[in-house]
């Protein structure tokens, strides 16, 4: 009679509790996913950013439009860095006297990023500066 009873009442209540369990856990993947997916962007944020160092360390002019994305993703990185790479960042990007060294600056958000630090140092990155005619003035290690 008991188990006829709990039985009754799971056929009762079952079509009831797992839609909403099923929604529970879609919802709870689809957060998982957003966070892997926002951690995911992180480099490409950080890339984006030092992408635009050996133009400004060239001399290079930077339009208006490249300002607003330097600053947005200064700004963007400052959100989830550890303060003291925030500083180091910001004084790599904003002082001239600094940007020859963005490189190591760049190895050490990285080893951040990665949660180790592998050994690369700055001399170990290598990059290009364009001219104005897309010429290739200029290949640095």
């Amino acid at each position: 009679m008991i188990s006829a009873f709990f039985g009754a009442a799971a056929g009762v209540i079952a079509p009831f509790l797992v839609p909403k369990f099923a929604d529970f856990l879609l919802a709870r993947s689809i957060e998982r996913y957003k966070l892997a997916l926002l951690q995911s962007q992180k480099p490409e944020k950080i890339t984006q950013l030092f992408a635009y160092m050996p133009r400004m360390l060239s001399g290079q002019k930077l339009t208006q439009d490249d300002e607003f994305k330097i600053n947005q993703l200064i700004l963007e990185l400052s959100l989830y860095l550890p303060k003291d790479l925030v500083c180091d960042l910001s004084e790599t990007i904003c002082k001239p006297e600094k940007r020859g060294s963005y490189k190591d600056c760049f190895v050490r958000i990285r080893a951040y990023v990665l949660g180790r630090d592998d050994g690369l140092v700055g001399g170990n990155i290598s990059h290009i500066t364009l001219s104005p005619n897309g010429d290739s003035q200029k290949a640095s290690k």
